[in-house]
């Protein structure tokens, strides 16, 4: 019962600290890592940290960014991420410009995209004037991709349509891709038959990509479309590097959730090309 209430009071002493932020009291790291403190477990450590950084970043962004980059190891990176989708909501060029001062790292552009993703859900046309303003390539196609993913949800074919007219061919890959797997999510067929359209150099990235969304929620169907495909190709491109990549891409996917099936598959191929070795690497 003595736990019980104090689990009880910690719980009332956060939704405290919460409300006051909301009525605008300011809040410092030492208080709030005083509450961290508090928690008894990691679930209620995590739950600190979520749901503070979230509420203390729509208020004051700058100060819950500045705490979350000086805890350490995946406690930082969670708050971080919170901070970050509180500050979107109500100053999405502050949280994107914000991540574009980090260091470079792969998580890096992994927020740059989900910050412009988030933006482009409420002002497309912002978020991608922010992202062509970026002078790095990679950070650029990373930002230019999150506003295709967002787009892909509401306009799949007009989302696809932008990214194949980008100009920059390392760029274009990038959002060709992120526009291929978001349209394979709503409509796998429809999203394969734009893939195949697409001139030489850019059908194969679109193509993998649309497979290997659709074979990580029907791994069959993807090697059905896989094999349809094929066959549907002149006799010298069947054992091509498209070929090789696509069902490499099927298989990879497949292998998560049922290894033995994708290995049956992936041997009946034919060694033509050395695709049947591809899909078992």
């Amino acid at each position: 019962a003595e736990e019980a209430g104090d689990r009880q009071e910690f719980r009332a002493a956060l939704h405290d600290l919460v409300r006051r932020i909301e009525q605008g009291a300011g809040v410092d790291a030492q208080t709030a890592n005083a509450m961290l403190e508090r928690a008894s477990s990691p679930r209620e450590r995590r739950m600190v940290l979520e749901h503070l950084a979230h509420h203390w970043a729509r208020h004051d962004p700058e100060s819950a960014a500045a705490w979350a980059t000086s805890l350490e190891g995946l406690e930082g990176q969670r708050a971080l991420e919170s901070v970050l989708h509180g500050w979107s909501e109500t100053d999405p060029a502050g949280a994107a410009n914000f991540v574009t001062g980090l260091p470079s790292s792969e998580r890096q552009l992994h927020l740059v995209h989900a910050m412009s993703h988030r933006w482009a859900e409420r002002d497309r046309d912002a978020a991608l004037q922010w992202a062509n303003s970026l002078d790095d390539p990679v950070r650029r196609g990373r930002a230019t991709g999150g506003v295709v993913s967002a787009w892909s949800e509401v306009d799949p074919p007009a989302a696809a349509q932008f990214a194949a007219e980008n100009g920059v061919s390392f760029e274009r890959q990038e959002v060709l891709e992120v526009a291929a797997r978001r349209w394979a999510e709503q409509d796998p067929q429809a999203a394969l038959d734009w893939a195949r359209t697409l001139p030489d150099g850019d059908r194969l990235g679109a193509s993998s990509s649309v497979l290997h969304a659709i074979a990580e929620r029907n791994p069959g169907q993807a090697a059905a479309m896989y094999d349809d495909l094929r066959l549907s190709m002149p006799e010298e491109s069947r054992s091509s590097r498209e070929s090789r990549r696509m069902a490499a891409e099927v298989a990879s996917a497949w292998a998560h959730s049922a290894p033995s099936e994708a290995a049956a598959w992936a041997q009946q191929l034919p060694e033509a090309g050395e695709v049947r070795r591809a899909a078992v690497a």
